[in-house]
């Protein structure tokens, strides 16, 4: 369901964006260390697809969890990198 969510943000597709981000987020199972990953950064779409919504509050909550939470997970560089830049363009609707 990422991945989906995924292809309908780059379409602009925001609320089926949402819709699979939310579906997606809710199944992943984070008792398992190599879902970490993949699961910040569908939070990191989710938040960017929220944003370009228009739905800023929420958005904002995720971005501001992320960034809180980024430091302390054990992610690949380059995967690290995809997230920080997803969540950059989702602060660029804040204002």
């Amino acid at each position: 369901m990422s991945l989906l969510g995924y292809v309908y943000l780059r379409m602009g597709d925001y609320e089926k964006a949402i819709q699979s981000f939310e579906e997606a987020l809710r199944n992943f199972d984070l008792r398992y260390k190599n879902f970490e990953e993949r699961y910040y950064m569908a939070k990191a779409f989710y938040a960017s697809a929220l944003a370009k919504y228009g739905k800023i509050d929420e958005a904002k909550l995720i971005v501001d969890e992320i960034e809180m939470k980024i430091g302390q997970l054990e992610l690949r560089l380059e995967v690290e990198k995809v997230i920080k830049n997803t969540i950059e363009e989702a602060k660029v609707y804040k204002e």
